[in-house]
């Protein structure tokens, strides 16, 4: 039956035996409430509950409807003839939660049409009988209303607003409510149903020393105090001002050892903003010391893996082995497993790989196994990557449709290690087929797919990115596709690719991330408009060049590099200006920037580059990487001070002639072919190195580092 038909029927059903609401007559008349309906609406509120309390708030209704109590006490009985109601022992309970949801409702959603708090305050009252109502109650419209925000209704806004207004105004009773009940175990449930989410949390946190801080300080140390601290530190946002985590931290001081203490451990190693992230550390590994075997430890073990701010991570990962050499087959195993292979500190990867590769061969077809893939596809020490990639394709053969499959594709892609490339890339390319013009696509699989080199099907893949640039070209994140197709040197259509990489920088083109476009576009030597790529750049360079050097470094080389320049003194100009904001500060990208500018033949001012160069070299001659600026400045035959060059060549080759042969080739090589400079300069050189027949190296500039808008 649909939502809709359902709600109808209900309404007929309640309407037949007198639980009603008239509509209006006209648009200047309310809808009324018949008191049979406010009353079943405040015994739904608190259900499943105790029968004397759900009696206490029917009794109670009906006097706030100025009846009298055997009123309510008879709509109870009807409610329960009718079969609205069942009984297990001396607990009432609804015979569905929708009966609850459609009582609520009706009433409140008649307030809110009529703009009052007649009735529907009726029903919250209910909850005020003791912290048990309350808690029901709150759970209750809990749900309604989140119910009602999954379904993009505008009514759960107004009426989450009704019930922190009544909340508001009823402060003080429930502080009472609280402080005058016995059970602190009562109470705890009722805070913590209000520390549950929407609609009153927030209101909870405004109120936090008037509603939360009495009771705390007064059950800290109750071991009742569970529940509060389970529902608050998994809800009370992280950086709010509450005292939650030094209170958990007290509670387990005092109940630490008990099993039911990882219902305060887990949730509090999921928070990241511990003021004392060693001492719950050490809380945890205390509890797990005692129970570290139960298969419910895993809700320590996982949270706690999860941490990177760990102070022995080799006891937690010897505890998390311990348990899964008695859990490892068990599905949730996945849950410790996980995290366990997230970790980048293993002291036993190799063992973690085992215990995952046992589990994937006894839950590997089920749909969460790709929360174990994904992290150990991810590592970069495994033992038998074939035997992962095995597990990864099986999976992928059963849930290589599945939307979520990009999060095994992503990391599988990545691997240079691959066995059956071609059957990973079909896989990718059958998922695309799927979910190809989804916006994640681009960094989930067409990125990694496009960043491999033994693409047996690069025509496809190329279609396949093209195909996603046509539906989200103008994104920001098309950068994270746009820069490794750009990269390829296979492409069938470059000059489809140029223009959505042009139409990208039209909108982003300002953007610290445009270098990641900026790059590789400019390093292509089959552009059909290198005049407007140029520009680009030359643009960017104006925003960033002096506050970013490294991303500048990343289009300045490649700038540089080009033969077509329209405007090479504009360039020239630019990386100038970059190497004396610079070069002090970052010898690596300067090296770069200085290679590529010496190297060009059209040079208008080859002084101050010489200048720059040997400014360089004074302070970094040692470095291995002064060969690429050695060897363009040696290559050139315009140099004003030759003799410093020399200099600086020979103390270079001093230093790695023998440790760097491949370099040091190059840079003799150059130095030889010098034949103006005197022959003693080579009698200095080092001799029976090895290197003098080696060949020339190719420079690799670092990649740009990852973007923070994406993976």
């Amino acid at each position: 039956m649909a939502a809709g038909d359902l709600v109808g029927w209900l309404r007929r059903r309640f309407s037949e035996d007198g639980f009603t609401v008239a509509r209006p007559k006209s648009a200047v008349d309310l809808a009324e409430v018949s008191e049979a309906l406010v009353v079943a609406a405040t015994i739904a509120g608190t259900l499943p509950a105790r029968a004397d309390d759900v009696m206490l708030a029917a009794e109670g209704a009906a006097v706030a409807m100025a009846q009298p109590r055997s009123r309510g006490r008879r709509i109870l009985r009807v409610l329960d003839q009718l079969g609205w109601l069942t009984a297990v022992g001396s607990e009432l309970g609804p015979v569905h939660d929708v009966v609850i949801d459609y009582l609520l409702t009706e009433v409140l959603a008649t307030d809110l049409q009529n703009e009052s708090v007649t009735n529907g305050y009726v029903v919250l009252d209910g909850g005020l009988n003791r912290p048990r109502a309350l808690g029901r109650l709150a759970s209750n419209l809990g749900r309604i209303v989140s119910d009602l925000h999954l379904r993009n209704d505008s009514i759960g806004e107004d009426l989450g607003a009704y019930c922190r207004n009544w909340f508001d105004q009823k402060l003080d009773e429930v502080q009472a409510s609280l402080l005058a009940c016995t059970d602190p175990d009562e109470a705890s449930y009722a805070l913590g149903s209000l520390l549950n989410g929407p609609p009153w949390l927030s209101g909870v946190l405004t109120h936090w020393p008037t509603v939360v801080q009495p009771w705390l300080e007064e059950n800290r140390s109750s071991v009742d105090a569970r529940h509060l601290l389970y529902v608050g530190l998994r809800n009370v946002p992280e950086g709010h001002s509450n005292p939650l985590p030094s209170v958990a931290l007290a509670w387990l001081d005092h109940h630490g050892e008990r099993r039911d203490a990882s219902f305060v451990l887990g949730p509090l190693l999921g928070r990241d903003d511990l003021a004392e992230p060693k001492r719950v550390e050490t809380a945890a590994l205390a509890w797990l010391e005692h129970h570290s075997e139960l298969p419910n430890a895993q809700f320590v073990l996982g949270p706690l893996l999860g941490r990177d701010d760990l102070a022995e991570p080799k006891r937690v990962e010897t505890a998390a082995l311990a348990w899964l050499e008695h859990h490892s087959e068990l599905p949730d195993a996945q849950f410790v497993l996980g995290p366990l292979l997230g970790r980048d500190d293993l002291a036993e990867s190799k063992r973690v790989e085992t215990a995952a590769l046992a589990w994937l061969e006894h839950h590997g077809e089920l749909p969460d196994a790709s929360f174990v893939l994904r992290p150990l596809l991810g590592r970069d020490d495994l033992a038998e990557p074939k035997r992962v990639e095995t597990a990864a394709l099986a999976w992928l053969e059963h849930h290589g449709e599945r939307l979520d499959a990009q999060f095994v594709l992503r990391p599988l892609l990545g691997r240079d290690d691959l066995a059956e490339p071609k059957r990973v890339e079909s896989a990718a390319l059958a998922w695309l087929e799927h979910h190809g013009e989804r916006p994640e696509a681009a960094s989930f699989v067409l990125r990694p797919l496009l960043g491999r080199d033994d693409l047996a099907e690069p025509k496809r893949v190329e279609t396949a990115a093209l195909a996603w640039l046509e539906h989200h070209g103008e994104r920001l994140d098309a950068q994270f596709v746009l820069g490794p197709l750009l990269g390829r040197d296979d492409l069938a259509e470059p000059k489809r690719v140029e223009t959505a990489a042009l139409a990208w920088l039209e909108h982003h083109g300002e953007l610290p991330d445009a270098q990641f476009v900026l790059g590789p576009l400019l390093g292509r030597d089959d552009l059909a408009e290198p005049k407007r790529v140029e520009t680009a750049a030359l643009a960017w360079l104006e925003h960033h060049s002096a506050t970013d050097a490294e991303a500048a470094s990343f289009v300045l080389g490649p700038l540089l590099g080009r033969d077509d320049l329209a405007e090479p003194k504009r360039v020239e100009t630019a990386a100038l200006a970059w190497l004396e904001r610079h070069s002090a500060t970052d010898a690596e990208a300067a090296s770069f920037v200085l290679r590529h500018l010496l190297g060009r033949d059209d040079l208008a001012e080859p002084k101050r580059v010489e200048t720059a160069a040997l400014a360089w070299l004074e302070h970094h001659s040692e470095r291995p990487d002064a060969s690429f600026v050695l060897g363009p400045l040696l290559g050139r035959d315009d140099l004003a001070e030759p003799k410093r060059v020399e200099t600086a060549a020979l103390a270079w080759l001093e230093h790695h002639s023998a440790t760097d042969a491949e370099a040091a080739s190059f840079v003799f090589v150059i130095f030889w072919a010098v034949t103006t400079w005197p022959n003693r300069s080579v009698s200095r050189l080092p001799r029976s190195r090895g290197w003098e027949a080696t060949a020339r190296p190719t420079p690799k500039h670092p990649p740009p580092p990852s973007s923070s808008f994406g993976p």
